[in-house]
């Protein structure tokens, strides 16, 4: 019963008109966003669309046998004419996306869908691509971060890489509410291990160094100051809910990291051959020392901007003050103190923006000494 009435709503939006060179393109295509799956979509309603994501909610226990069932149909397979067909209309970025977003996180959310490769792959390569360009992107982004938390979807470093890039692009898109964005982080940053509590910190550089895209205004206004808040104000939660797993720095091995994107900084710049060959076998990742090095360096030359990323830079360094404090940190290993050689080195470097932002910084650590505990 429930297998006839999913066949029949996937018939309904046009499902078993797909071909198997339209599937081909979801792999074909990963990574690039939308995608135009050479589908006619037009006729499809957002009422079919809603019958075939009920449909999909209702499988229940028997979601793994019905959707094999309509994957042994002959030629070809029907479940895979579904999933063109809801990121075809995902893509075409119009009223029917959030019905379309329903149908596609039914899916993959069934039992069986791991099983099929396609159904993650694309999870992660398409649907989190099209932020922050659809009307549904706070929608799907819940539901990514549903499924984060349901299916082992975070398992596979390329999944974690499309969906961290997702939220990114989410976090600085105009006039798009952020929370959704920071649940799919958080989500993420709780499901999985350390590499992924460095990954998933990354987005929150642009929005609080306010570089990038957000470096082109004209001056600091308050649009730029909110994004920047809610930002600093999710990290600021996101450290003091997981201080513990997010302040200390952990090892990995070596070609388990890719050492541009988490590592220190100051430590790679100024490894010799041996110290580099070394960290091949074994890298210390340090991703709030990580963030707050790329919040400095990517920060705009600007006097406004400069006072505003030292109030970051303090903030989060008073947070973890409180957090090693109560953890009985060693003073040298502080997250005050491991930042302290970054700030040495742009005191001393060639750049005349970077030495005064140094300076600028040096100076609000002093006045918020007590509370970042530098005495």
């Amino acid at each position: 019963m429930a297998t006839a009435a999913l066949r029949e709503a996937a018939v309904a939006v046009g499902a078993h008109q797909a071909s198997p060179q339209s599937f081909a393109l979801l792999s074909s295509a990963a990574g690039v966003g939308c995608t135009d799956y050479d589908l006619d979509v037009g006729e499809v309603t957002t009422q079919a669309l809603g019958k075939l994501g009920e449909s999909l909610a209702a499988l229940g226990e028997a979601g793994e046998q019905a959707v094999w069932e309509l994957a042994a149909d002959e030629g070809f397979p029907l479940y895979q004419g579904v999933l063109v067909v809801v990121l075809q209309v995902i893509c075409s970025n119009d009223e029917r996306a959030p019905a379309a977003v329903r149908c596609y996180t039914a899916l993959a959310a069934l039992p069986a869908a791991d099983s099929f490769g396609a159904i993650q792959h694309s999870l992660t390569h398409h649907a989190a691509s099209s932020v922050p360009a659809n009307p549904a992107t706070n929608e799907l982004l819940t539901a990514l971060a549903d499924l984060v938390r349901a299916a082992p979807v975070h398992r596979r470093p390329e999944s974690v890489t499309r969906l961290v890039e997702a939220a990114g692009r989410a976090l600085v898109a105009p006039g798009l509410d952020p929370v959704p964005a920071h649940g799919l982080l958080e989500a993420l940053i709780t499901q999985a291990g350390p590499p992924v509590w460095a990954e998933a910190l990354k987005p929150l550089a642009v929005p609080l160094a306010l570089s990038g895209d957000l470096a082109g205004s004209s001056g600091l206004t308050k649009g730029l100051q909110r994004v920047q808040q809610r930002a600093l104000e999710f990290l600021v939660g996101l450290l003091e809910r997981r201080g513990a797993e997010v302040f200390a720095p952990f090892a990995l091995p070596g070609d388990e990291v890719d050492q541009g994107s988490v590592a220190d900084l100051d430590s790679v710049a100024e490894a010799t051959p041996a110290e580099g060959a070394a960290r091949a076998a074994e890298v210390v990742v340090d991703p709030v020392l990580w963030l707050l090095q790329h919040v400095l360096v990517t920060s705009p030359d600007r006097a406004d901007w400069r006072v505003a990323v030292v109030n970051v830079v303090c903030t989060v360094l008073e947070v973890a003050h409180k957090h090693e404090a109560t953890a009985g940190t060693a003073p040298d290993a502080t997250v005050a103190s491991r930042l302290a050689p970054f700030m040495r080195r742009l005191l001393g470097c060639d750049r005349a923006g970077y030495r005064t932002l140094a300076a600028e910084l040096a100076g609000g650590i002093v006045e918020r000494r007590e509370g970042v505990g530098v005495l």
